[in-house]
């Protein structure tokens, strides 16, 4: 239908919904990539009924690394620790989740995700909660969860294992063939398997290249907090952040531009990132106007007046920052006086 323009049929509201947010809310990560693909390669010219799941599948597919991820819920953190180190000597890079909103998270984070460990021995009804949270969402419904059993939790963990297809008892192992063995077995179970890696690298590559454009929130009316938060989960990935800076110097609207002032003033990232965001808080002010508060206005300016004990290239890149919003303000900015100093940003 996406190719031979279909586009009425696929985006008709239904209830609610229409084909297109069905395919963008289906299991299966191909389906959901191929529906992100029709929408950038001349979709729809106009809001749709579920567009908000598009930034959502962005960040999920943008994020990918090729490495197969696993994830261990376990209140145990010890035992936690322990499984994800046997699951990192037996090829996953494995995160320990202490909540099942952490977990959730993890989970969610990316097209890497292989399997998610789940502890029986979480308090009632913790371990269930954990696993129906996994299906309520189209990027994880079909993830493969493996129910943690010790010898004295085995029948709960049984029991729990029993209400899911994709779920089947994992027990507590002691060395790397038994991890394995069993993760290969949990892994086996998603419909569909877990993409190759040069297919996952080759959808984040696409993907990031997607999230530099502006157009999927205008074009398609996106819940525009959902989109900003899509783009701030980029930021903290170092391969994402290029995309998600561009993006955000596209956006129109405060929140952008003070996020990429926000950025070119940590000092905790490399000067070159620094330099890039601070560029597009300049492209950002050039294009939609000075947009920041009297109060953020003389912040910077403190930031500047204390920067006497840092490198040459952070206090130039300061200075610069400021020429960029003395020039876009609507009305003549009297600096504040050189004792107003913030300490550096980190």
């Amino acid at each position: 239908l996406a190719a031979a323009g279909a586009w009425e049929l696929l985006t008709a509201d239904t209830g609610g919904t229409c084909l297109l947010a069905h395919a963008l809310a289906n299991a299966d990560d191909e389906v959901r990539f191929t529906a992100l693909q029709a929408l950038f390669d001349g979709g729809p010219q106009g809001p749709f009924p579920g567009a908000s799941l598009v930034p959502l599948n962005l960040t999920y597919f943008a994020a990918a690394t090729g490495r197969p991820r696993a994830v261990v819920l376990d209140h145990r953190l010890g035992e936690a620790q322990r499984i994800a180190a046997l699951l990192g000597e037996v090829g996953y890079d494995a995160t320990v989740a202490y909540n099942t909103n952490e977990m959730f998270d993890q989970a969610t984070a990316s097209a890497d995700v292989a399997l998610v460990l789940i502890a029986a021995s979480l308090a009632r009804p913790g371990a269930d909660v954990a696993r129906e949270q996994l299906r309520r969402d189209p990027r994880t419904k079909d993830l493969p969860v493996g129910i943690i059993a010790a010898a004295d939790f085995f029948d709960r963990a049984a029991a729990l294992a029993e209400r899911d297809p994709l779920a089947e008892v994992f027990v507590r192992p002691h060395d790397t063939a038994t991890t394995a063995r069993q993760a290969a077995r949990i892994e086996s179970l998603r419909p569909t398997g877990l993409a190759p890696p040069d297919v996952r690298l080759a959808r984040a590559a696409q993907t990031r290249d997607w999230m530099g454009i502006s157009t999927p929130l205008t074009r398609h009316n996106l819940n525009r907090s959902e989109y900003l938060a899509a783009i701030d989960r980029a930021l903290t990935d170092p391969r994402l952040r290029p995309a998600a800076i561009e993006s955000l110097a596209s956006l129109p609207g405060r929140e952008p531009q003070v996020s990429l002032l926000s950025l070119a003033n940590r000092r905790s990232l490399d000067y070159e990132i620094r330099a890039a965001d601070a560029e597009a808080f300049a492209a950002h002010v050039a294009q939609h106007g000075l947009l920041l508060l009297t109060d953020e206005i003389l912040t910077q300016y403190a930031r500047y007046n204390g920067s006497a004990s840092l490198d040459a290239e952070t206090i130039q890149l300061l200075g610069a920052i400021l020429d960029v919003i003395e020039s876009g303000a609507s009305a003549p900015l009297e600096a504040p006086p050189a004792e107003a100093a913030l300490p550096p940003t980190t």
